[in-house]
């Protein structure tokens, strides 16, 4: 019997062993795996910052990505009362734009600019003071500009005090009530109305306007203005209204105060009153133009003040490049000039202006550009 009952124990003390022993195989094995699964998924920080873009990969990345273009238009002197607004009565003012607007010119157009002659008074209402030119236009025909394209309006100059300071009050109430974008204080002043700064895709671009027909302007307070904006802006335009009437040739008094805008901060100047088309100069690398011409007038006396020039503005980080649109008017609508007068307007137009043969051959050839 203690025979039997020792053979029982061995055997019980071997299946222990072989079980513990196949036990410790299986946990070996298992835990091998385990280790080979957690090698073969692991990644090290390193591992994980070769996998992400680096910097020059972004930066090549942004560089591969087609870059913003402004683009942007001006033009000269734009008046629709007297004989303009006769014309509006007779045909409406898309009549007036049909060629222009057939020519492409206005079509997409972050800026489309050009100086309203005028005010824009409840009804196209005329206020005292009364004058010998004396220029009012009603909301519903000036909305009508902005249905052709143009979406901002210079407003320094010598009419928009025509209707007195009821007049400038509800010029801007209406041009806010038809959201224009605008600039400009009345002839000679200088203040918040001044300056307006446009956010276009990110970019912030400022619109100064100041005139000096009649009265004086204060420099010293311009080019505070001028250095402000400057600060706040990626882009700084400047309208001025200045300068003799018809005479082709600018000035030592306009080209004094160019210079000293652009010193101040101005990228491009956009000049016009003189009712022609004046010389275009560069200086410190930015260009002056210091008279666009008429745009959409009445004087049909001679042909020099049924011409205008549009200049085109496609703008980017790297440069600037300028395309010139030379406008010729039949009672009050433009339409772009071709062939031989095309030709003939850019010759005078060089002789016009000033400064550097290359320049002035660009000019000749009807664009420029400009780096930045």
């Amino acid at each position: 019997m203690e025979s039997y009952i020792r053979k029982i124990y061995i055997l019980a003390i071997f299946l222990v062993v072989a079980f513990l022993f196949l036990f410790s195989g299986f946990l070996f094995f298992e835990r091998h795996n385990i280790n080979t699964i957690k090698k073969q998924n692991s990644i090290t920080a390193n591992q994980i910052t070769n996998l992400l873009p680096s910097q020059s990969d972004k930066a090549n990345s942004r560089d591969e990505q087609p870059e913003k273009i402004f683009k942007m238009v001006f033009f000269g002197d734009l008046m629709i009362d007297r004989n303009v607004g006769i014309k509006i009565k007779q045909k409406g003012l898309p009549y007036l734009f049909q060629q222009i607007r057939d020519s492409d010119l206005l079509k997409n157009r972050d800026i489309a600019s050009c100086n309203l002659e005028g005010a824009v008074t409840n009804g196209g209402q005329h206020y005292p003071p009364n004058n010998e030119y004396d220029f009012a236009f009603s909301p519903e025909i000036t909305s009508q500009l902005k249905d052709s394209g143009i979406n901002f309006l210079n407003l320094a100059n010598n009419h928009f005090f025509d209707q007195g300071e009821r007049g400038v009050a509800e010029t801007k109430q209406n041009l806010d009530l038809m959201d224009f974008n605008y600039s400009g204080c009345p002839d000679g002043q200088i203040g918040e109305c001044s300056s307006k700064i446009i956010d276009i895709n990110g970019q912030k671009i400022g619109l100064v306007g100041f005139s000096a027909v009649y009265k004086k302007i204060d420099q010293v307070e311009m080019n505070k203005i001028i250095s402000d904006a400057a600060g706040k802006t990626d882009f700084l335009i400047v309208n001025f209204h200045w300068g003799a009437e018809y005479q082709h040739k600018f000035g030592v008094l306009q080209q004094e105060i160019a210079h000293n805008l652009i010193d101040a901060g101005a990228d491009i100047i956009i000049g016009h009153h003189p009712h022609v088309v004046q010389g275009i100069e560069i200086y410190n690398g930015k260009p002056i133009f210091y008279s666009l011409g008429n745009f959409v007038f009445d004087q049909y006396f001679s042909v020099d003040t049924q011409q205008g020039l549009a200049v085109i503005l496609d703008l980017n980080r790297q440069k600037a490049e300028f395309s010139f649109i030379p406008t010729e008017s039949k009672q009050s609508q433009p339409s772009l000039m071709e062939g031989e007068a095309k030709a003939d307007f850019f010759s005078k137009l060089a002789g016009w202006s000033g400064g550097d043969v290359d320049y002035i051959e660009q000019i000749k050839s009807g664009k420029l550009i400009l780096e930045r």
